[in-house]
């Protein structure tokens, strides 16, 4: 792909099309502890392992995170995640400002509920210009079987 040399007013190159990208997730704090046990082994042999007990709340976050982990995925262009995030085409973008809007929801009913585990939103989207699309198109030139899916999404 070969840059042109006239570039739009929003920085975006007039032969590669509008994307945004989504980088993120809902993180998942607390609820989990761990503990050394040790006992008394065969012949004054002492067995160490190690006991992790995870909270209801500590489930309840990771069913939420993986949720929208999962929302994130049905959003993107390809399958698979760059090195510079997902990448969503600009048609979608209604949809990812719905979600993360959704996120921040989830995240504050759960903080409200459960005090064993705090959610935390932290994903974000941003056009695909500048350096980060420059970076994009050298990562494609180096994978075709990807670049060639984006040209005909």
């Amino acid at each position: 792909m070969e840059r042109n040399e006239e570039e739009e007013t929003n920085g975006v190159w007039s032969d590669f099309p509008p994307y945004v990208v989504v980088t993120g997730t809902v993180q998942v704090h607390g609820g989990e502890t761990r503990k050394m046990q040790s006992t008394a082994g065969d012949g004054g042999r002492v067995d160490v392992h190690m006991e992790k007990t995870v909270t209801d709340a500590k489930k309840k976050g990771d069913s939420v995170a993986s949720d929208y982990m999962r929302r994130i995925k049905k959003l993107r262009v390809l399958k698979t995640k760059t090195p510079f995030g997902n990448l969503v085409h600009i048609d979608r973008l209604p949809d990812v400002k719905r979600m993360v809007a959704s996120a921040d929801i989830d995240v504050a009913e759960f903080n409200a509920v459960w005090k064993e585990s705090q959610l935390y939103n932290c994903i974000i989207w941003e056009p695909l210009r500048g350096n980060r699309l420059n970076a994009f198109k050298v990562w494609l030139e180096s994978h075709p079987d990807e670049a060639s899916k984006i040209k005909a999404a």
